[in-house]
């Protein structure tokens, strides 16, 4: 199972998007939930379609 990070300016739709969607159905665990990417302790993350190569996550699989 993937750990997934869910980042977005507004925190309700963050959290929505964390609640919401049945993410354990597709093989993701809803890991860390930032209302803001300033507010991620490292800054360091994989925007959504970042290549495999580039993504050392491997969340692109």
């Amino acid at each position: 199972m993937y750990k997934l990070i869910i980042i977005d300016d507004e925190e309700i739709i963050a959290d929505g998007m964390a609640q919401l969607f049945p993410w354990q159905n597709i093989g993701f665990q809803v890991d860390q939930v930032f209302a803001s990417q300033s507010r991620v302790p490292n800054g360091d993350v994989a925007p959504f379609g970042t290549p495999p190569a580039a993504n050392r996550w491997g969340a692109c699989r």
